[in-house]
Parts: structure tokens; sequence; C-alpha cells
């Protein structure tokens, strides 16, 4: 498949996916583009792709980079998104209770000191 075959299929998917994951009829997904009802058919069906004027409004409207759009299936970039952020999220814990074990060794650390000067004294 050429690069123009390949694009026109990721294009398909990912207006199909972005209509979908914001549970929108293809009536009301068509005028958000501001398309026609057949013009959103064809695209689904693979007939022709979007002008660059749709893609920009897609590109506008769900806030998503015109090349990834066009290049990317977006299912796979949000499983990505997912993961990645899932990850941060998991290594920012992870210094949280770093901090939070060193904090408490200090504590610890700290109690033992006082406890043995307490004996010296006695």
């Amino acid at each position: 498949m050429n690069k123009t075959g390949t694009t026109k299929e990721t294009v398909r998917c990912n207006i199909q996916l972005l209509r979908k994951s914001q549970n929108l009829s293809q009536g009301k997904f068509a005028k958000l583009l501001k398309v026609s009802r057949s013009a959103l058919g064809s695209y689904k069906e693979g007939r022709c792709t979007p002008s660059i004027e749709t893609l920009l409004i897609v590109s506008k409207t769900f806030n998503i980079q015109l090349e990834i759009l066009i290049t990317k299936n977006l299912s796979v970039v949000w499983k990505e998104n997912a993961q990645n952020a899932t990850k941060q999220k998991n290594s920012q814990s992870s210094s949280k209770t770093q901090a939070i074990l060193e904090a408490a060794n200090a504590i610890v650390e700290n109690a033992q000191m006082l406890l043995q000067e307490r004996e010296q004294k006695n």
C-alpha cells in the first residue's frame, strides 16, 4: 500500500474513532465538522478523504495535532499516552514513598538517639 493509501486509511479510522469516542451520531458529528452527512459517510467508507479544511477542523475541535491525526492510529496513541501517564504516576508515587521512608527513618534515628541519651543520663 502506498503512503497515500495508508494515510487515507488512518484518517478514515481516526474519524470513526473520534465520532464513537464522543458518542456522537453521524449527523451531529458531520455538523460539528461542517460537512454533509453523506461526505462523512464517504470518509467512513474510504471513498474519499476529508479536505485539509475539514482535517484542520477535526484537529482543532479535538485538540489533536494534524500530523498525528493523519499519520498515527489514535487508539494506539491514546493507549501509549495512558501507559505513559500511569508510568509517570507510578514514578511519582515511588518518589513520594521513598521520601516518606526517608522521613520515617530520620524520625526513628532521632528517637533512638534520644533514648540513648536518656539511658546515659540514668
